[in-house]
């Protein structure tokens, strides 16, 4: 039996959040992953790395401080994370989930919200 793992194609600006995605969870959840799966836990300790990136900030548009990257391209960059520590992957996903209808609605004071969600000192194309 084989198994197939099924990577979107994406642009070059899009891999590169992939690769992003791929090398935090290489390097840093993938490590120390065992604990708050044990523990059954939030990984507290994850929470920056994502934010400081910009992959929280991936879905959300750009005139909000985010990147304004396709769903896909955030999928491909929270599968990236769920690989090393699921529990960084779920993590990522509830600061995205949670800002999902503010990006959708476009509620007043969204722009606040949303953007230091977004906030990440490196911005790239998507």
């Amino acid at each position: 039996m084989s198994s197939v793992i099924r990577q979107p194609a994406l642009s070059a600006g899009a891999s590169s959040w992939r690769r992003t995605a791929e090398i935090l969870a290489t390097v840093h959840f993938a490590p120390f992953a065992e604990e708050p799966e044990r523990d059954q836990r939030y990984p507290w300790e994850n929470v920056a790395k994502p934010v400081d990136s910009g992959i929280t900030g991936l879905f959300i548009p750009a005139a909000h401080g985010g990147v304004g990257a396709t769903l896909s391209v955030t999928a491909a960059a929270v599968k990236a994370i769920g690989m090393g520590c699921s529990s960084t992957a779920a993590t990522v996903r509830a600061c995205q989930v949670g800002a999902f209808p503010a990006v959708v609605a476009g509620r007043k004071g969204a722009e606040t919200a949303l953007g230091q969600l977004a906030e990440a000192p490196a911005k790239r194309s998507a």
